[in-house]
């Protein structure tokens, strides 16, 4: 919990960007509409099939992280894969990274 606050406290969040709530708001707001109801997964295709391969890849990179760790932690993911590895402290502290990264990469954070 501790790196979580280290890393809040390295992040400025733009204020005026503070209206788009949401990965789905930001890229509703870029013109794709149908991003609207989807889930991470589905956000992070139409981010990386709209920017071509390589643009906005580390922002799709970035997010699959979070998404992955989250479904791994539900129970229908942890009973289809009997090898899967419990969430760990470390795991929270890459995807808080992670979300740090994509703030800054879309423009609405900067590291300080």
């Amino acid at each position: 919990m501790m790196f979580i606050v280290q890393v809040l406290n390295q992040l400025w969040i733009e204020p005026e960007k503070l209206q788009l709530q949401s990965f789905s708001a930001y890229l509703q707001n870029e013109g794709i509409a149908e991003a609207n109801g989807k889930d991470l997964g589905a956000l992070i295709e139409l981010l990386v099939k709209r920017n071509d391969r390589n643009g906005q890849r580390i922002v799709a990179c970035a997010a699959e992280i979070p998404q992955r760790l989250h479904s791994r932690g539900k129970h229908v993911e942890q009973e289809k894969h009997d090898n899967l590895r419990p969430i760990r402290e470390q795991d929270a502290e890459l995807a808080v990274q992670c979300i740090g990264v994509m703030l800054c990469d879309l423009g609405w954070g900067r590291w300080v």
